[in-house]
Formats: structure tokens, sequence, C-alpha cells
């Protein structure tokens, strides 16, 4: 009785069940639908023992997915109800979710293998961007997802999906998570045409190049431009690819028209840039000297 009241009961139970009937797809479908509707996180004060429970519950869940993905390769309907299942696990704060790597490896190849649904990009990126964004799966997260060519992933679906702004902004957000602390993914995000691809992101809009959708994505653009400029090879290219520039003519001839938030989004980007100049310029200037004294 005191096991049927615990709080992970229901969700191993659905994983045995879907388990034992992996070859049935609908069913899995159906399981996954399921879970993501009564999927709840760990109570704030919940002890070591629930939290224990609620991981080994979500890593396992995690686990047999790859299975049954791996069983129905090929089924879209599965993989989008999948993506969305593990967007949600993925918005909590990460105690949860103790195996990162596996999450990580799984969002990817779904989305990797099912690049005509919007669905699965949206979703693909919001997990990404969530685990990148929790201190406890960040620092595992981010290095899986460059060695599993993460960047070049959600640059593809901005690509394929350029006109949905959801996917966009998704999108632009997801590059800012992976690149944050990370040298090698905002290397990567540069190598696979990413600025070109969060520029395209900034100038598109379906209504007004500021109703909510495109403003939104605009500011995601920015912010993810932003988080670029800390690398410098990023910055050289931002400089040198004109980005720069762009950014300082819609600055300079806004003439106050630019939503407040968004203002402020350039501003700081444009401030970032500064900084960085300013630090490349003092490095070269230790380096000059050093020159000289040896």
């Amino acid at each position: 009785k005191e096991k049927m009241n615990h709080p992970t009961i229901a969700i191993d139970i659905i994983t045995e069940t879907m388990s034992t009937h992996r070859t049935v797809s609908a069913l899995n479908v159906v399981g996954c639908r399921l879970l993501w509707n009564i999927f709840i996180p760990a109570p704030l004060d919940a002890c070591d023992e629930t939290l224990e429970a609620y991981s080994n519950s979500v890593n396992k869940l995690v686990s047999y997915l790859h299975t049954v993905s791996q069983k129905h390769k090929e089924n879209l309907s599965l993989h989008e109800t999948m993506v969305c299942l593990l967007s949600k696990i993925s918005c909590y704060d990460g105690s949860m979710l103790t195996e990162v790597e596996p999450f990580v490896v799984l969002v990817i190849k779904i989305m990797s293998r099912h690049d005509n649904s919007w669905i699965i990009a949206l979703h693909g990126c919001q997990c990404l961007r969530n685990i990148c964004t929790r201190e406890l799966t960040a620092s595992i997260a981010r290095p899986k997802i460059e060695a599993c060519d993460g960047a070049k992933v959600i640059t593809s679906c901005m690509n394929q999906f350029s006109r949905n702004h959801q996917v966009q902004s998704e999108a632009c957000a997801a590059l800012a998570a992976i690149s944050m602390s990370s040298v090698p993914n905002k290397k990567a995000v540069l190598k696979c045409g990413g600025i070109e691809q969060i520029l395209k992101a900034y100038d598109s809009y379906l209504i007004s190049p500021y109703d909510e959708f495109s403003l939104n994505t605009k500011l995601q653009a920015c912010i993810t431009l932003t988080v670029l400029t800390t690398e410098s090879t990023c910055l050289d290219a931002l400089v040198k690819g004109g980005v720069v520039s762009i950014m300082e003519d819609i600055s300079n001839e806004s003439d106050g028209n630019l939503p407040e938030s968004l203002a402020q989004a350039i501003e700081n980007f444009l401030g970032a840039v500064s900084r960085g100049r300013n630090n490349t310029f003092s490095a070269e200037l230790t380096d000059s000297a050093d020159e000289e004294s040896v």
C-alpha cells in the first residue's frame, strides 16, 4: 500500500506497460501522451528518498524511450509525442534527471532523424535550452551537445522552418543556452553558419516587424548574438560579417520607434561588442609588451 501511494508509481507502471508492448507503436504514442498529462515534478520539500525515486523513474523512462525510438525509427507520430514529453521533463530543475548524456543523445537523434517536423524542431530546441539553463545539468549537457553536433542540428531547424517564429525563437534561445560558458559550442555555432541564421531570424516577420512573435524572435536573436561576443573568433566574425554595423544602423536610425525591450537588447549587444574589442586590444598590448621585454 505504501508503494502504491508513492508519487512515481504511475510513471513506473506506464513505462513498464509500454515496455511490455514495445512493438505496438500506437500504444507507445498513447503512453507518451498519458505520461505528459500526469507528469509533475518532485515537491520542493521532498526528502532524499522521494528525489531518488523520481530520478530512478525518469532515468528508466529515458532509457526505455531510447529503445522504442530505435524500434520505430520512422514513426513520426511517436517521436513527436516523445519529444513533447522530454520537453516537459526538461522544464524542471534537473534534480530528477541524473543521466544527462543519454537524454541529450536521444533528443538530438530525434531532431536529426525527423527534421521535417516543426513540432520536433520546436520541442527539441526547448529540451536543449532547458537542460543547458539548469545548474544541475548544464555542465554535463553542453559538452555532450557539442560532441553530438547540436549547434548544427539547431541551425538546420532554423533553415528548415525559416517562417515559423516559434521555432526561430526557441532555436535562438537554444543556441544561446548551449553557448553560454562554452567556447567549443560558440565555435560550433560559427562553423555551421549559425550567425547568418540568427541574423535571418532577426530580419524575419509575418505581420509586422514588431508583432508579438516577431519581437520575441528579435529579442532572442539579440541575446544569442550577445552571448557569442565573448569568444574572439565569433566577435571577429560578427564585426567582419557586418552584423555589428547592421545593429548600429538599426539603433541609430530608429528615431525612438523601436520597442523599448528591443532597443535595450541591441544596446546590450553593442556594449558587449565594445567590451570584447577592448579586451582584445588590451590582450594585444600585453602580448606586445611581453615581446618587447623579452
